[in-house]
């Protein structure tokens, strides 16, 4: 019988770590595993895997006799407003990243669970951070906004609050989430308000965090876009939960490659998603520009 052993390629298996890389992105928090970004239902992923078909709903305004109509009689006919649906094809990110390991640090990770999980980490990393910009980048778009790039406004209690009511009566009671940038997040644990320990049932100045701010949790991203204009400031986000919709496959693929008389291995991960901003009558972001400190 042939005495057995164990290759790199059996440590390094492709639906282990596509799997492992995936949890990762999920349990680091920015926005991807803040659980306040949606799945895209009914995704369809072509068979190449270039471009995904997702549906897109478009609703009505909410207004008083919508579909109705008042003090109307037994059969009276009534002018519905039509919901529509859409399906949308669109590419998606093709994301491949090499990373190249030698031989023997590659075998070392068979029995050293320390390497092996920071090179995972380390692919897991650059795809979270990718992501985490790209989700940000599609929250940027939209339409309500409390401040602007030319007159940004303070990074206070009493603006942020400002900014949660641009959704009108949708904001009391709203599940949503603050994200902010680094320096914002300094500006916020400054604040008198916040300072003030009678005021809150853990003390943020003893804690050194901010867990809740207007009745949102407040997470921290430095993928927040900093506007290099005349007055510098950060475009910071209010997200309402789902409102954000990310898509991928079901894992990320590894592969490892060899080049004949070269002792490095390289492990190549093809991670291919899409992001979404679901779009409707009532936007579930909020841009709030404040000045940088």
């Amino acid at each position: 019988m042939a005495n057995a052993y164990t290759t790199p390629s059996d440590v390094f298996s492709p639906q282990v770590v596509g799997q492992a890389i995936k949890g990762y992105l999920y349990n680091n928090v920015a926005l991807l595993g803040s659980g306040y970004i949606g799945s895209i239902p009914g995704a369809v992923w072509s068979a190449g895997g270039n471009q995904v078909t997702f549906p897109k709903y478009t609703g009505f305004t909410a207004t008083a006799g919508v579909a109705s109509s008042a003090n109307a009689a037994d059969g009276t006919k009534v002018d519905s407003k039509k919901v529509t649906v859409t399906t949308v094809t669109a590419d998606c990110v093709n994301r491949i990243l090499s990373i190249a390991v030698d031989k023997v640090t590659l075998q070392n990770a068979y029995t050293d669970m320390d390497l092996y999980n920071m090179i995972i980490s380390q692919i897991g990393e650059q795809i979270r951070n990718e992501i985490d910009l790209a989700l940000i980048t599609e929250a940027a778009t939209t339409t309500l906004t409390l401040g602007d790039t030319t007159t940004p406004v303070d990074m206070t209690y009493d603006n942020v609050v400002d900014a949660k009511m641009l959704w009108g009566d949708k904001a009391q009671n709203a599940d949503a989430a603050m994200i902010v940038h680094s320096n914002s997040y300094g500006e916020i644990l400054k604040l008198a308000d916040i300072k003030d320990a009678s005021k809150f049932g853990i003390p943020t100045s003893v804690a050194g965090e901010v867990p809740v701010l207007a009745g949102m949790p407040v997470f921290v991203s430095d993928n927040i876009t900093f506007n290099d204009s005349t007055a510098d400031s950060y475009t910071n986000l209010i997200v309402r939960r789902n409102a954000l919709r990310f898509g991928t496959r079901s894992e990320a693929e590894m592969e490892i490659k060899t080049e004949p008389g070269n002792t490095m291995r390289y492990l190549d991960t093809d991670f291919r998603y899409i992001v979404d901003l679901e779009q409707s009558a009532q936007l579930g972001v909020i841009k709030m520009v404040t000045t940088a400190a």
